[in-house]
């Protein structure tokens, strides 16, 4: 049991976070900048088109680290690495995931503005 509370404390409950909210954003994206929910940067909320890019964008990438999260989490899990290096490799890859959807984000909604 230890084993799986280990494997739900941080990939797996990052994953289901971040695909749950990856869904939601897909098809349920926040209308404006005034929303309570978003992907909320300075290049987003330039323009309702920046916005409207940002949500779709940014939700499909929230879901490719979500299941990413969740695979390798069960794998890491799995693995017989240390309590502590697994730990440490867990929050490496969490913080990995958010680093992922931030960077390919403003990468495309840079490279959509110098079009």
């Amino acid at each position: 049991m230890e084993g799986f509370n280990q494997l739900f404390e941080v990939p797996l409950l990052g994953g289901v976070l971040f695909t749950i909210i990856a869904i939601i954003q897909i098809f349920f994206p926040p209308k404006s900048s005034k929303s309570v929910y978003g992907y909320r940067t300075s290049a987003s909320m330039q323009s309702q088109e920046n916005w409207d890019f940002a949500q779709k964008y940014s939700g499909r990438k929230l879901l490719i680290a979500g299941i990413f999260l969740l695979a390798v989490g069960f794998f890491l899990d799995l693995s017989a690495l240390s309590d502590t290096t697994k730990r440490l490799v867990e929050l490496g890859l969490l913080l990995g995931a958010v680093f992922f959807v931030l960077v390919t984000t403003e990468a495309a909604l840079k490279k959509r503005s110098l079009k």
